[in-house]
């Protein structure tokens, strides 16, 4: 059928009915914008749900006993919030420890409960950011999923304390970026006022939060100025006086702030940073860890100290990834206006958080500190807004990324209409590629929580085995290393562990029934082994106790905290008070034979055993022996 003009003519309506019989188009679906806002939901819950199986099957680690036991010792929240732990900074991180720390024994769902809480926001906030900056498009949700599973974001969310500080942070990045951007856009400046507090808050949780500062002065001035380097850097500074110079006052008080309260962590024994230093954390940090970790990787791990592990990528996979970075950042350039601004923002921040893992940690433990991903977590966020600046319209930017015209055989080529089915399946490909690497990688990082982690067992099994006695003594011994390192002392004792862990256990200077920990973290009797006193005048009594009996022993022991073994035999039950180093403790007696154990400590070259005022002489007491010793682990408990 056709029209005057000679045209082809629409169809009757009941011509058009078998194709409104076809099934649905889900690509087309996918467009609309209310199913991109749905889809990205989705995706945020089902990162959840993987988040929470890791979380809740995990358990504390390290820092994390120390961090909860301030907060056990803290005379008032005001103060210990604002005091820094190590070398941070992090309000925040306390106020959640002092949460934690107010449960008996401590809680660790309720400890992961709070970092999923705060993976949810994080994950929720780069969603906006992606619909705000980008628009409600599909291509936000790969973005959106390339967060969501990169392996770099496990290591700072399955350790409790690390979490405390960057999973918060991710979440103030990606709200800080959004309310900036809307900000820029002339939506008024309560969206000024909203990103500073961000950044405030953003510094009560982690001192990388100064680094938002120079990247949101970045995206304005690569994206929302015009004209050169120089002309931009003065339209930002008049179009926008009163956040320049609310920037600089928060991040110069922030900085002076820290240098001058914030005591450093590493500030003796520190190693020279020369040349071959710098170059090898070039390779660990940046070409062995991080790019592959954003292809996917890092596919490997090293978990010689677990349950922490190191990215170690196969050199194949490492070369494979560097190469796949080559080729996106040139056919960016291809194919894209102004891509270049972004990449030097990633650039800028990969720099940023380079120098400062150089100056800080690499000076003590060496650039093989690079493979750690907790230093470079807050990279990924960062890695996913810059793809985002780099591939799509930043939706108000005057100078916004945008498509290329094609200007040699090369761009022509990859710009063909023709090309466009064969691009987008590599996309695609490369796109689920690198998804489903994130999450085995991830999958296999957080198995090392699960099933190899030694600390955990250790103190489970003292936790589970302790619930099932009534009280128990024990003696404070320092716990195996793999529990807690012996640089973390003086907090790596049973003490400290089980204060936390547990309900039912004591710490007395004195006691009839001392137990200890095995390395196994099973409650055993505790055996004291050392130098032992001179044996009585008394063949049937050994040492009397009349009033006050000075007990000799075989050598001294040198001054130290030490436990007395004592046998004895006493009349009735009563009390004596034993002296020894620089210690006197009362000790009661029971009726019979028996073993008493008693703390003390100082230099210790004789025992003074003496009655207690009222103790009726006629009540005979014998020590038989006494060793002065520390407590090792015998038979079961």
């Amino acid at each position: 059928m056709t029209t005057r003009d000679g045209r082809s003519a629409p169809p009757p309506h009941d011509e058009v009915a078998p194709t409104a019989r076809r099934g649905p188009d889900y690509l087309t679906e996918l467009r609309r914008p209310r199913r991109v806002v749905q889809v990205g939901v989705l995706l945020v819950l089902a990162h959840l749900a993987l988040r929470a199986w890791a979380l809740y099957g995990s358990w504390f680690y390290t820092d994390d006993y120390r961090l909860l036991t301030d907060a056990r010792r803290s005379d008032g929240w005001t103060a210990d919030l604002l005091r820094p732990f190590d070398s941070q900074f992090m309000p925040l991180g306390r106020l959640a420890a002092e949460v934690v720390a107010g449960t008996s024994p401590v809680s660790w769902p309720l400890a992961a409960s709070l970092v999923l809480g705060a993976q949810l926001v994080a994950s929720l906030a780069c969603l906006v950011m992606l619909l705000v900056l980008f628009g409600r498009r599909p291509a936000v949700l790969p973005l959106l999923a390339l967060y969501l599973t990169s392996a770099i974001t496990w290591s700072a969310t399955m350790w409790w304390a690390a979490a405390l500080n960057q999973v918060p942070f991710q979440a103030v990045l990606f709200a800080s970026v959004t309310t900036w951007v809307l900000y820029l856009r002339g939506r008024g400046r309560r969206w000024l006022v909203a990103t500073l507090a961000l950044v405030v808050l953003g510094l009560a949780c982690y001192i990388k939060a100064l680094l938002l500062l120079p990247l949101l002065a970045g995206i304005a001035v690569a994206f929302f100025a015009r004209g050169g380097p120089r002309a931009r850097v003065v339209h930002l500074v008049r179009r926008h006086p009163g956040a320049v110079v609310a920037g600089v006052v928060l991040g110069a008080a922030a900085a002076a702030a820290y240098v001058v309260l914030v005591p450093q962590a590493f500030s003796e024994g520190q190693q020279p940073l020369g040349p071959g230093v710098v170059r090898d954390l070039v390779r660990t940090m940046l070409l062995e860890s991080y790019v592959p970790g954003m292809w996917g990787g890092p596919w490997r791990w090293d978990e010689s100290i677990p349950p922490t592990s190191y990215a170690d990528a196969p050199v194949a996979a490492v070369v494979l990834a560097l190469l796949a970075t080559v080729l996106l950042v040139g056919v960016t350039f291809l194919v894209r206006r102004r891509a270049g601004r972004a990449w030097v923002l990633l650039l800028v921040w990969l720099a940023a958080d380079f120098v400062l893992l150089l100056l800080t940690r690499v000076p003590v433990a060496g650039p093989s500190i690079g493979r750690e991903y907790r230093y470079l977590t807050d990279a990924a966020p960062v890695t996913v807004l810059v793809l985002g600046l780099v591939l799509l319209p930043l939706a108000g930017a005057p100078e916004s990324s945008t498509a290329r015209r094609p200007s040699g055989r090369l761009a022509a080529a990859v710009a063909r209409p023709a090309a466009r089915p064969a691009l987008r399946a590599v996309a695609v490909v490369a796109v689920v590629g690198v998804l489903a690497g994130g999450l085995l990688s991830g999958r296999t990082y957080v198995g090392a929580w699960h099933d190899r982690n030694p600390g955990a067992a250790y103190v489970q099994a003292a936790q589970a085995d302790a619930s099932s006695r009534g009280v128990v003594d024990l003696a404070d011994t320092v716990v195996p290393p793999y529990v807690m390192p012996g640089v973390t002392q003086p907090f790596n004792t049973t003490r400290t562990l089980l204060d936390l862990t547990t309900v039912n256990v004591r710490f007395p200077d004195t006691t009839e029934h001392l137990g200890v920990l095995g390395d196994d973290g099973l409650l055993r009797q505790a055996v004291v082994g050392g130098v032992s006193s001179l044996p009585g005048p008394d063949a049937g009594c050994g040492w009397g106790v009349d009033g006050r009996t000075v007990i000799p022993l075989e050598r001294a022991a040198f001054e130290f905290d030490w436990w007395l073994q004592v046998g004895y035999l006493s009349a009735s039950n009563q009390s004596v008070v034993v002296r020894a180093g620089d210690s006197e403790v009362e000790v009661l007696l029971r009726a019979g034979v028996h073993n008493v154990y008693v703390r003390v400590s100082g230099e210790v070259d004789d025992v003074v055993v003496r009655r207690s005022s009222g103790s009726d002489p006629s009540n005979a007491i014998c020590v038989d022996s006494v060793v002065v010793g520390l407590p090792s682990p015998g038979g079961l408990l």
